[in-house]
């Protein structure tokens, strides 16, 4: 696949930004032409929250920040100590950004597979990288637990505190405090349907969640890889069971998507300038054979707000840099 990464600079104009703390994260309306020709002219208003903006460069800069801050307010953390925290780059890259200010040191348990640029972006931020096969050594085990206990597990072992990204309600709960509102109120109440690629899940849970609160009607859609297939960042129904968080109380449709599907609606976006990664392009792919689904069994018209208009949300949480 020819992988040709635009600029920034080509980025279209926000609708509205979302100020958390000293940064703000843009939303942008994309543009109609992206969409399928079949779902042009259904006066469809796909909103993306652009994740990637954050610094360092991903949406888990929202919930790193403010994990930090919570851990060191309540003394679970101090200056000096070390975290430890299993991730497939995002979580780890932006704790290490923000433990600076802490004094606090981050080790990133991650997969022995973590592309180069990931792994490149967690040691330029002051992240230590061990990969699971070196903490399944240094712990004597040949058999992985999971990555998620594999990181509690090598955390305790080395005297260390894992804040546990998977199972820590600090982690939807800061997407629900910092950014949920703010967006509700951006699109004027005007949401039919949020779509995220799951990893974690606090995406999801976070603002998925205080929609739904906002309006029960509202149509929450996970999306990961069919499984047995990857997609970065996102974690398929398997895997998902190593995930603490309750997730599933929003009944959310599941829509397992094809991983070549999601890096070709990556390469579509991109080349619109664009540039969001494998989950960003899952998220935006899913969307689209939702609303197509809707459209071929004749319930499109029914998610149509007060307006005509269907709003959808679509988080995109990283670039494609780091893949490249």
């Amino acid at each position: 696949m020819d992988w040709n990464v635009p600029c920034y600079c080509r980025l279209p104009d926000p609708v509205f930004e979302i100020a958390i703390d000293d940064y703000a994260v843009p939303v942008i309306r994309l543009p109609e032409h992206l969409l399928s020709e079949h779902l042009r002219g259904e006066r469809i208003e796909i909103h993306a929250l652009l994740g990637f903006v954050a610094p360092p460069g991903n949406i888990k800069r929202i919930p790193a920040g403010y994990m930090l801050a919570r851990a060191v307010e309540t003394g679970l953390l101090k200056s000096g100590d070390t975290l430890v925290e299993p991730t497939s780059g995002n979580m780890g890259v932006s704790l290490a950004f923000c433990a600076r200010k802490y004094g606090i040191a981050v080790v990133a348990i991650v997969s022995d597979t973590l592309p180069d640029g990931k792994l490149l972006s967690l040691r330029r931020h002051g992240a230590r990288v061990v990969t699971e096969s070196e903490a399944l050594a240094h712990l004597g085990l040949t058999v992985s637990p999971g990555s998620v206990e594999l990181g509690m597990r090598y955390a305790e072992a080395t005297g260390a505190v894992c804040l546990n990204q998977y199972g820590n309600a600090w982690n939807p709960r800061s997407y629900a405090t910092l950014v949920a509102p703010a967006l509700w109120e951006g699109v004027d109440g005007n949401v039919s349907m949020f779509v995220s690629a799951v990893g974690s899940t606090g995406t999801l849970l976070g603002i998925g969640g205080y929609l739904k609160r906002k309006n029960p009607g509202i149509e929450i859609v996970a999306t990961m890889p069919i499984s047995g297939q990857s997609i970065e960042g996102t974690r398929d129904c398997e895997r998902l069971q190593e995930i603490g968080h309750d997730w599933r109380s929003l009944d959310p449709v599941m829509a397992p998507i094809d991983g070549q599907t999601a890096r070709a609606a990556s390469h579509h976006l991109n080349e619109n300038g664009i540039p969001g990664g494998p989950s960003s392009g899952a998220a935006f792919g899913s969307a689209e054979q939702r609303l197509l689904r809707k459209l071929e069994n004749g319930t499109l018209d029914a998610m149509r707000g007060s307006g005509g208009t269907i709003g959808v949300i679509v988080p995109f949480p990283d670039t494609i840099y780091p893949y490249i």
